[in-house]
């Protein structure tokens, strides 16, 4: 299996052009809702959180806020304000 780093538009044997198809699929879907969001608010911003979140950070054009363990970082304050 590839790497996500490694992946392009296409790809040179079936798997990887599957897994650069789903890839490129989830970044241009992510782009469009991106841009119509951003037509009904002003303000919009698009928060990616997860273990892939630096690889849409590295492909998708609008500003974003990626935070690969938001999850982890939340949990920890519930666990923090239980104990106090």
């Amino acid at each position: 299996m590839q790497k996500t780093e490694d992946y392009s538009l296409t790809g040179i044997n079936t798997n990887e052009a599957i897994v650069n198809g789903v890839l490129n699929g989830i970044v241009f879907e992510l782009e469009k809702y991106m841009e119509e969001y951003g037509k009904q608010y002003y303000d919009f911003k698009t928060v990616i959180t997860g273990g892939d979140a630096i690889f849409f950070v590295k492909k998708l054009k609008n500003t974003i806020f990626a935070n690969l363990n938001l999850v982890l970082t939340g949990l920890n304050r519930i666990l923090e304000e239980n104990e106090a």
